[in-house]
């Protein structure tokens, strides 16, 4: 048996795309016990294992959809635009060479770790919220249902 439209399955199967709900929400939760201005690398390690993926496939187009298992799909333009704020704000010092004139934005950033703070915690209460409504979070049934695939 497979699915009814290969092409559609095999473009959203990436594995690093799909998380398990409860251990995204695992994650997420990790993330958030740690303060920002003090425990950066612990949470760059944990982002980057966030956006690294599973390494697992939950589906193709041979393997059904687990069932009775909610995964979350990362991929999704919604997640990409929280996560990319994100990793821009982690890097932030990376990416800040000594010596080299700043603009005027980066230079309050840079000066102000409460705003950098505040801003990363308002983005990971955006990732926590697109998981806890359901956004591109799916089961057997819904994902079968929103991309119209049959099991054949």
């Amino acid at each position: 048996m497979q699915y009814n439209n290969r092409g559609l399955v095999d473009s959203i199967k990436k594995a690093y795309c799909w998380h398990k709900t409860p251990e995204l929400k695992d994650t997420i939760h990790a993330m958030e016990k740690l303060d920002y201005s003090t425990d950066r690398e612990k949470i760059k390690n944990l982002f980057d294992q966030l956006i690294q993926g599973t390494g697992y496939e939950p589906f193709t187009s041979i393997n059904r959809f687990p069932k009775q298992q909610s995964w979350v799909y990362i991929g999704a333009p919604e997640y990409i635009e929280v996560l990319s704020e994100l990793k821009m704000l982690l890097n932030q010092n990376d990416m800040i060479m000594p010596g080299t004139p700043l603009p005027s934005s980066i230079i309050t950033l840079k000066l102000n770790g409460e705003d950098r703070t505040q801003t990363f915690n308002r983005h990971l209460t955006k990732l926590k919220l697109l998981v806890a409504s359901n956004t591109k979070v799916y089961t057997r049934e819904t994902f079968e249902a929103e991309y119209e695939l049959k099991w054949q």
